[in-house]
């Protein structure tokens, strides 16, 4: 069996996080954030294969988070599930201009969030592979990455 797929869960609300993360850990690895800046920290770190993403957030609302995501090239194609508080057509229509694919109101119901992760097609995705080569000669260093190719995760 392969990796499980990454969920980063960008939620501010403790109680609901907690929830949301017991019951999405089940199925899959899951990370989560209180606000939209370590949510953006943590996105660039563990390059999640979800983001599961409430709008209203403190240090920039979810809206801001989705345009900083399609600004980051390894980000941009993440599928983003946005579970929201917010009620109304212009709420939903505001945030698929921005990239999410699906939009949950809350109270959202867990299964059809976790049904709505696997619909996204991610199956035992890869482990992503990270060389880091500490060497100050320039030719020593460039023979490190020769033989090592994009199509083998590298």
């Amino acid at each position: 069996m392969g990796e499980k797929i990454r969920v980063l869960l960008v939620e501010d609300d403790a109680d609901v996080r907690r929830g949301m993360t017991l019951w999405l850990s089940r199925d899959f690895a899951v990370t989560a954030a209180e606000d939209s800046i370590s949510g953006l920290v943590a996105a660039r770190r563990d390059l999640p294969h979800v983001i599961v993403l409430d709008l209203g957030l403190p240090g920039g609302d979810g809206l801001q988070f989705l345009e900083r995501l399609l600004e980051v090239p390894t980000l941009a194609q993440t599928p983003t599930i946005v579970v929201t508080g917010r009620d109304g057509a212009a709420v939903e229509q505001n945030a698929k201009i921005r990239g999410a694919h699906r939009v949950f109101y809350k109270p959202a119901d867990p299964q059809e969030l976790t049904d709505a992760v696997k619909e996204l097609g991610i199956s035992s995705p890869p482990t992503p592979r990270r060389l880091l080569v500490v060497e100050d000669d320039v030719d020593l260093r460039q023979d490190a990455f020769r033989g090592l190719h994009r199509d083998d995760g590298w």
